[in-house]
């Protein structure tokens, strides 16, 4: 019933200064330590809990989410959300505008000390040269308040909006 080292040792005394039995050595150790192996572990437990929930806030999904955008008479309209859980304080987007015959022209689309609080949605302007091309809107960073840094990458994708020639605010 019970493996080597888990032996009991049984004594009958008349002297009440001797145990009546004694476990084996091994076994005494195990049960002196037992109260601080507990302890150490239980530390170990709290500091994985505490890294694997930090890895998933870290982790989560795109904290903006592209709703929509158009074009307006001298730029683009984009509307945002801020999907995460803490402020966005700095947040940059690439724009870039596809002509035919031409490589892509990138717009500097940036709002720095800004401040996006959580499930709020926002509409940002940004001017942009004549062009007939569409406009490919992506986020390319999001500062968050703790100081964090997202960038999108293939794990943690951000929606890529494309507003058409056709879609005119005016």
């Amino acid at each position: 019933m019970f493996k080597e080292g888990f032996e009991f040792q049984v004594s009958v005394s008349s002297d009440p200064s001797t145990p009546c039995f004694r476990l084996n050595p091994y076994v005494e150790d195990a049960v002196i330590r037992y109260p601080a192996l507990v302890n150490s572990m239980t530390k170990a437990i709290t500091v994985a809990a505490y890294l694997l929930a930090a890895s998933l806030a870290y982790a989560s999904s795109c904290p903006v989410m592209l709703v929509s955008g158009m074009r307006d008479v001298d730029g683009i309209v984009v509307t945002f959300r801020n999907a995460g859980k803490l402020p966005i304080r700095d947040l940059e987007f690439n724009c870039s505008l596809a002509r035919a015959a031409q490589p892509p022209q990138r717009m500097a689309c940036r709002e720095k000390n800004a401040l996006f609080y959580p499930g709020m949605e926002y509409t940002l302007r940004y001017p942009q040269p004549r062009g007939t091309g569409q406009v490919t809107v992506s986020v390319k960073s999001a500062t968050l308040s703790d100081g964090y840094v997202f960038r999108p990458s293939k794990r943690q994708s951000c929606r890529t909006l494309r507003i058409s020639p056709g879609r005119t605010k005016k």
